[in-house]
């Protein structure tokens, strides 16, 4: 529904051999639907490597290395309601994101970690080996350089009313 990829929260991912170079920085825009909250912990949503973009009942998790501590505001999320989430992370400077509102802005404790060969996952982290997601999720992109403010705004305007959100 609504082009969406929809996961079982067991064994559900999409690997996929493709992740921009982000030597300028990185961004990342989704929207997401969560099934099955309140979680014990976190769930993928985009991984790749030491890399993790995740989301719980009462918070969002943006790992720029996974072996270290994670960026991860409270935000209260919703079972089953839309809602649209984004990173933004140049060097050590950390935004996120949701319904195109910034919600925590911060110096990251740690530098994007590039490195690894590893293929991009979708609804699991680790080629879906852990942290499976269980939900939909659609409208996955993720950008070489940091969008600005207005310009994950722009992301999330584009496609609310697709998602139901005012």
């Amino acid at each position: 529904k609504n082009g969406a990829l929809v996961f079982n929260g067991t064994d559900d991912r999409l690997a996929y051999n493709g992740f921009p170079s982000v030597s300028d920085g990185i961004s990342i825009s989704c929207f997401v639907k969560p099934a099955g909250l309140p979680l014990p912990s976190d769930v993928a949503i985009i991984g790749k490597n030491n890399n993790l973009l995740s989301i719980s009942s009462t918070k969002i998790y943006w790992w720029p290395d996974i072996n270290l501590s994670p960026e991860n505001p409270t935000i209260q999320n919703d079972n089953d309601i839309w809602c649209h989430i984004g990173v933004t992370q140049s060097g050590s400077n950390c935004v996120i994101y949701k319904n195109g509102k910034p919600v925590h802005t911060n110096s990251a404790t740690q530098q994007f970690s590039t490195g690894g060969t590893q293929y991009t996952t979708i609804g699991a982290y680790n080629l879906g080996t852990s942290r499976f997601f269980s939900g939909s999720i659609a409208s996955v992109a993720v950008y070489h350089r940091v969008l600005t403010q207005e310009e994950m705004l722009q992301n999330y305007n584009s496609l609310k009313t697709r998602f139901g959100l005012t």
